[in-house]
């Protein structure tokens, strides 16, 4: 599915096509291409398009205040019939056992904090990312009874 996806997307196969473990929700595939590095995630749940848009908008907000994410090129369920997301590989390794750990903790939460400056309206699962105005929830009040009564 990857495969397809990266070939519809490009007009060309990858060179190479891995699978990554560590998706909880997702099968996650890291691609090689003549364009350059890749990853492609996939779901089964057809519900998970709409988690795929907002991610793809949030991850822009928070790139436009300066956190590294990476580029979101392409969110669909027309090539295969299944949810999917494909996104410029960023390099990097897991700090675990960085020498610098603590340094990247500190830069984290800088990080975390231009995150919280991005303004959003509406709470929950539908706010500025999706044009559905039905199911937006304009106040914090209005969010939780909708969560508690159902």
């Amino acid at each position: 599915m990857a495969n397809a996806i990266i070939t519809h997307y490009f007009g060309a196969k990858p060179k190479r096509v891995v699978r990554r473990a560590g998706g909880l929700t997702n099968f996650v595939f890291q691609v090689d291409h003549a364009e350059g590095d890749f990853i492609v995630r996939i779901s089964l749940e057809p519900a998970k398009l709409n988690d795929y848009l907002k991610e793809q908008w949030a991850m822009l907000k928070a790139r436009e205040v300066g956190v590294p994410t990476p580029e979101i090129l392409e969110v669909g369920n027309d090539v295969i019939a299944a949810p999917y997301m494909v996104a410029r590989l960023m390099p990097g390794r897991e700090a675990t056992h960085h020498p610098d750990r603590l340094a990247i903790l500190k830069e984290m939460g800088r990080v975390t904090a231009r995150i919280h400056c991005v303004p959003t309206t509406g709470f929950g699962q539908t706010f500025d990312w999706s044009h559905n105005q039905l199911s937006r929830h304009e106040t914090w009040k209005e969010f939780l009874h909708s969560e508690l009564t159902r």
